[in-house]
């Protein structure tokens, strides 16, 4: 009897004892999480990095952008954000486009995820799945709905969340421009 009454006694410690080293584990990952940069400095080159298409399952790196200005948006099916988003993109995807931008969404979630996600919207077309360590190369905090613009030299020239001072400019430039490059239509 009596060692059964130790045996329990030590059963609780060593549950407690694991209980506070987890405990302390989370605490320091919290606290190295919060160290960590936000976002990518400016003037930084982008970091080199790979995935493969959703669309066709082809490889494709980051070297696939030089020679062009990209936008690549970091979206996940969790963030309730980023489905509200999801509309607000696919209206403004034309303009993307017809603008000349790169645009690629990159994750590290699942194909099946991110095609339910993305259903029926020609961002789906633009989907890059990565590894998370690539992702989080990108966007040290793995945020969302999140975005990085880069020049053709593969140059960082903003990062933050959607909706942010620079976003919001960049939306105005290729609106504009989209309106600038639209056919006239001839009066007859």
């Amino acid at each position: 009897m009596v060692i059964e009454f130790v045996v329990a006694i030590l059963t609780v410690v060593v549950a407690f004892l694991v209980f506070l080293v987890l405990r302390l584990a989370a605490v320091i990952a919290a606290q190295e999480y919060l160290r960590s940069p936000t976002r990518l400095p400016e003037g930084t080159s982008l970091p080199s990095f790979s995935g493969r298409w959703l669309s066709n399952g082809r490889a494709v790196s980051s070297s696939a952008l030089a020679g062009q200005s990209a936008v690549l948006l970091f979206l996940s099916p969790e963030c309730d954000d980023c489905r509200m988003r999801v509309r607000q993109l696919t209206q403004l995807y034309p303009a993307i486009r017809n603008a000349g931008v790169a645009l690629w969404i990159v994750s590290a979630n699942s194909r099946k995820r991110m095609t339910a996600f993305l259903h029926g919207t020609p961002l789906l077309d633009h989907v890059v799945l990565v590894s998370a360590s690539a992702r989080r190369a990108l966007n040290p905090r793995n945020a969302a709905p999140f975005y990085l613009f880069a020049d053709h030299r593969q140059t960082v020239l903003a990062s933050d969340f959607i909706g942010d001072e620079n976003w919001l400019s960049f939306v105005g430039q290729v609106q504009q421009e989209d309106v600038e490059t639209a056919p006239v239509a001839m009066a007859g």
